[in-house]
C-alpha cells in the first residue's frame, strides 16, 4: 500500500540546501556527511529531492507518526548514486 496522496508529496529544497546537506549546521551535519559520502551536494540539491521522491512513489511499507506539524510518514528505499551505496 503505497503513502496517502504521495503524487501531492514535495521535498522543501531550501531545507535540503540548508538543513540537510548543511556540514556547519547543528543537527544537520551528521546528514550531511552521510548524504555527501552519497555523492550529493549542496550544489546539485534537486538531485537529493527527487531520489526522496521517488522512495516516497515507490515505498511498498512506511510507518506513520502524528506530530505538532502534522502526519509524518518513514520510508525506505535505496538512495544515492549505485556506485556509491554501501
Amino acid at each position: 500500500m503505497p503513502i496517502p496522496s504521495s503524487e501531492h508529496a514535495y521535498v522543501d529544497e531550501e531545507k535540503v540546501r540548508n538543513y540537510i546537506l548543511n556540514l556547519n549546521h547543528s543537527d544537520g551535519g551528521s546528514k550531511a556527511i552521510w548524504f555527501q559520502s552519497l555523492g550529493y551536494s549542496r550544489d546539485h540539491c534537486p538531485q537529493l529531492s527527487n531520489d526522496l521522491l521517488t522512495i516516497v512513489g515507490r515505498c511498498d511499507s512506511f510507518d506513520t507518526e502524528i506530530t505538532p506539524f502534522g502526519v509524518k510518514y518513514k520510508a525506505t528505499g535505496l538512495i544515492g548514486r549505485p556506485d556509491k551505496r554501501p
